[in-house]
């Protein structure tokens, strides 16, 4: 249960964040199927995003607490990275509708997309070793490789 969960968020993250990278800095086009791509990454990262969080947060308990959801979303860096995680990923789908100013688009687009990956980072297990190198090559790593994968699956998808 546990990987499949993380392959949702993982492949969420591509989707959208691929897909955007894609249609913004390489294809240079915006079409239904990059929205449709982006739009079920979207869901996909949400969705697992809130799911992991509350399975970690039975695991830690041994069991399922309602009440405590809440109290563990708010008061840890897991929780906290969740939201920024899924706030940032409503901001990317909204940039991705967005037609006007393209360079500002784009510039936003890139931030966000970078601000979002690197929740990831920050809760990676290059975030226990000390200093910042470890968890800067964590994010240079995890956006290349979430820009490439995705790249290639909305390309692939475009030619069918």
């Amino acid at each position: 249960m546990d990987a499949l969960i993380k392959a949702s968020l993982y492949i969420g993250t591509i989707l959208l964040v691929g897909a955007g990278g894609y249609g913004f800095f390489i294809g240079r086009s915006r079409t239904r199927a990059l929205l449709i791509y982006a739009g079920l990454g979207y869901i996909l990262l949400s969705l697992s995003s809130s799911i992991h969080l509350i399975k970690t947060m039975s695991n830690i308990l041994g069991r399922f607490d309602p009440e405590f959801v809440w109290q563990y979303a708010t008061n840890t860096q897991h929780g906290n990275m969740t939201f920024i995680r899924i706030g940032l990923a409503t901001f990317l789908l909204a940039l991705l509708s967005l037609s006007r100013w393209p360079k500002v688009r784009n510039i936003l687009f890139a931030l966000a997309s970078l601000g979002t990956l690197s929740t990831f980072s920050t809760l990676s297990h290059a975030a226990t070793m000390q200093g910042t190198s470890a968890l800067l090559a964590d994010l240079i790593h995890f956006s290349c490789a979430t820009l490439w994968i995705g790249a290639i699956g909305f390309s692939l998808v475009q030619q069918v």
